[in-house]
């Protein structure tokens, strides 16, 4: 019985250690890219936080009026062409035809980086205090 034991132990044993090795796979050779040196264009986040800035512009030009405002918000959209100028640049919410109008004016003087076909339209969400 204990050699009946002994030769299973074995045959496990050596099944184990014959198992085969896994096919190695051919090295694929690496693809190749040519670098060109570019800027990248800036990202929206960067563009955005720079409106912000120029909205307040706008905003405190409107609190040194005779009526200013404690307040201002609602939203400025923003059409991009492809070549990252903006077409259009419409506020909406805002409750002063002078404020809005300088808002408007912000985007549209505002530059982004190149956008994909068809271009883009973002939406701006405008909270002055």
């Amino acid at each position: 019985m204990t050699s009946r034991l002994l030769l299973s132990a074995v045959l496990v044993l050596s099944v184990i250690g014959c198992k085969k090795k896994p096919a190695e796979e051919p090295v694929q050779p690496q693809p190749t890219a040519t670098v060109v040196e570019t800027t990248p264009p800036p990202s929206s986040g960067v563009v955005v936080a720079t409106m912000a800035q120029q909205f307040q512009v706008c905003f405190d030009k409107e609190k040194a009026t005779s009526n200013p405002p404690s307040s201002a918000a609602g939203t400025l959209t923003v059409k991009i062409e492809t070549d990252g100028k903006v077409s259009s640049a419409t506020a909406a919410g805002i409750d002063r035809p002078s404020l809005q109008t300088c808002l408007e004016d912000v985007g549209k003087a505002t530059k982004f980086g190149p956008q994909e076909p068809p271009g883009a339209s973002i939406v701006v969400p405008v909270n002055l205090k």
